[in-house]
């Protein structure tokens, strides 16, 4: 999807959200700051979907490294996602209305990609304790698409599932 007007540098401000980050198997929820590039009043959306995502992702056509989901794949996670939280629309959710920030919510085609969780392998400097695989969070901004798409397909499934933080225009 290229980049509107709205897209402009001069628009962005910054929201925090909370995404479950530490060792696999002993996540903690954690606050981050992301810049919203699409002006103060989108909407973020936090949305936590198990592998295979199920989501086409595109390079942004403005030449400003930006990554769009660009299609959904008919019963993949995503799709069910979003099905499941139409069916919520309205309902009491866990979402801050000031530019709004909503967590469990849909992925629609046009969003745009802000940030993901990764999995990365720490291994102790000696060699006294076994590596461990820990979820991290990975902001996509300024990052080429080799280096955003290696951070999504970094994990397994055995892993858990991968946090999207996608923002839209309200």
């Amino acid at each position: 999807m290229p980049c509107r007007l709205r897209c402009s540098a001069n628009t962005s401000s910054s929201a925090q959200v909370k995404v479950a980050v530490g060792p696999v198997g002993k996540l903690v929820e954690r606050a981050f700051s992301v810049s919203r590039k699409l002006g103060p009043l989108s909407t973020i959306s936090v949305v936590t979907l198990p592998k295979p995502l199920g989501i086409v992702f595109e390079l942004s056509k403005a030449g400003n490294r930006r990554i769009f989901v660009a299609e959904l794949i008919p019963n993949g996670n995503a799709e069910r996602a979003t099905r499941v939280s139409k069916l919520f629309e309205g309902k009491k959710t866990r979402e801050r209305n000031n530019g709004r920030i909503i967590y469990g919510g849909a992925v629609n085609v046009g969003d745009l990609l802000l940030a993901t969780t990764m999995v990365n392998v720490e291994v102790d400097l000696f060699g006294l304790r076994a590596p461990q695989r820990v979820v991290m969070f990975f902001a996509a901004e300024g990052r080429t698409w080799t280096e955003t798409m290696g951070a999504i397909q970094s994990s397994f499934v055995a892993d858990g599932p991968v946090t999207l933080v996608l923002e839209r225009e309200s």
